[in-house]
């Protein structure tokens, strides 16, 4: 282990926020779109965006969409409810662990250390595609997160 300090970037984040919110209006009205959907999974990254994506359009015009496995963590979930009606937005709730099931059901899944990987990777793509879903039903765009971990 070395003794190389780390350097922290500074950040002025009143300039980076307002930078973020005038990119996410200038997109939106660019797209001609009437708000943005958001997959709210109660965590760090999607609960950012989600209250950027407000402070940029207003609650009215977000609509996050929680989507749970049978192993997504209860508190997951209440954080994300919790977060949606103290940001004021409408939201829908979509189990996708039927929909991953069959999936699951009509695909080889042979046991292999790629298991995992792969059946995180089909929910992931589920995920998606409800998303796009409902911003093509409402005419939204997609806000995408990452994921910190």
């Amino acid at each position: 282990m070395s003794d190389q300090s780390i350097t922290i970037p500074q950040i002025n984040l009143e300039k980076t926020c307002n930078t973020i919110i005038t990119f996410i209006q200038s997109i939106t009205s660019q797209a001609q779109a009437k708000g943005v959907v958001i997959g709210l999974s109660g965590g760090v990254d999607s609960s950012l965006t989600a209250t950027v994506c407000v402070r940029a359009l207003g609650p009215e015009r977000v609509l996050g969409i929680l989507m749970p496995t049978l192993f997504t963590p209860p508190q997951d979930t209440l954080d994300a409810i919790t977060l949606a009606k103290q940001l004021q937005i409408s939201t829908e709730y979509v189990n996708i662990h039927p929909i991953s099931k069959i999936i699951q059901n009509q695909v080889p899944t042979p046991s292999s250390p790629s298991l995992k990987k792969s059946l995180a990777n089909i929910r992931a793509r589920i995920r998606m595609l409800i998303l796009y879903y409902y911003a093509n039903m409402k005419n939204y765009l997609v806000a995408g997160t990452s994921d910190r971990s």
